[in-house]
């Protein structure tokens, strides 16, 4: 304090005055003043002036740390929107913004272009209905179900494109509000192949059942790694004299039923198989069955790669 009050007086200063300069009513800072004359902030008006200074600084501070806020929100908002705009319009999944009013398209995504057959501007200012993508009751159901629960989840859909093929999707509808004003942001999976090759799988499936369970030899197909039978045809039975749930539950039991002598070579072919060594399907292991119920049988090891 001495060292101020010695420069005080030698640069011939004999009264002073601390103005509090804040942020947010908080005091960050001091702003002091000096006179030469030493009753000069003593007058009423000097103080006020003051006092007024003091807020004019303070406030043009808030201003300023408004103005800064301002900024760092718009540029958040920013770049929020621009990585939006990215997911939206280069994501895979078809994507589309209607009005939530009249369901009128706002913006779409080139993958649900793509999905229905219309271009970006086919689309925009239009409706699924009046581009025959969606029917009046599909429609209606939609706006139902949003009533009543909010949203729509993983629902399976019919989509028509503009060819007039019909596109089977798993459709999610969610509520946003863009720009002020309700929309609906919907996004679509396109299930179609997949519910076609589960189709073809089920009725390869079927063909094979039908063969399988057709033919007197027993036909089974036994997993080496996981050590369990997957399928045993119904002529296990009649040849083998055992219900098919004994084998599933001891798989040991064809190795007993082979020979002694041919036991090792057929342990040897299924653990290669085991350990993940592949070999043709038409490539056959013949292994000698021990005799059951008065005669021989001869098996056959086809050892086949199931997809590991």
């Amino acid at each position: 304090m001495t060292h101020w009050r010695e420069i005080a007086m030698h640069d011939h200063y004999r009264s002073a005055a601390v103005v509090p300069i804040r942020q947010n009513s908080r005091v960050i800072g001091l702003l002091n003043l000096y006179a030469a004359d030493a009753d000069f902030f003593m007058v009423m008006e000097e103080q006020k002036l003051l006092e007024e200074m003091g807020m004019d600084i303070s406030f043009a501070l808030d201003n300023m740390q408004v103005e800064k806020q301002r900024e760092q929100a718009v540029k958040e908002l920013m770049e929020a929107e621009e990585r939006f705009q990215k997911a939206f319009y280069s994501g895979p999944v078809g994507l589309a913004i209607t009005r939530g009013s009249d369901g009128v398209y706002i913006d779409v995504n080139p993958a649900f272009s793509e999905l229905v057959g219309f271009t970006r501007d086919e689309l925009i200012g239009e409706t699924s209905l009046g581009l025959n993508i969606t029917t009046p009751a599909q429609r209606q159901d939609y706006v139902n179900l949003m009533r009543e629960e909010g949203a729509i989840r993983d629902r399976e859909m019919v989509l028509r494109s503009k060819s007039g093929e019909m596109r089977v999707v798993l459709g999610s509808m969610e509520v946003i509000e863009l720009n002020h004003e309700t929309c609906v942001l919907s996004t679509t999976i396109d299930i179609t192949r997949r519910l076609e090759m589960e189709e073809e799988l089920r009725e390869i499936e079927q063909r094979f059942r039908q063969i399988a369970e057709n033919i007197e030899e027993v036909f089974w197909i036994f997993d080496p790694v996981e050590k369990k039978e997957v399928y045993i045809s119904p002529a296990f039975e009649k040849i083998w004299m055992r219900s098919i749930q004994s084998f599933v539950e001891k798989p040991d039991l064809f190795f007993e039923s082979i020979l002694p002598e041919d036991r090792s070579y057929v342990r040897e072919v299924t653990g290669r198989q085991s350990r993940g060594e592949k070999r043709k399907c038409n490539t056959v292991s013949p292994a000698r069955m021990a005799p059951s119920v008065g005669y021989g049988i001869m098996a056959s090891l086809s050892l086949m790669n199931r997809g590991r």
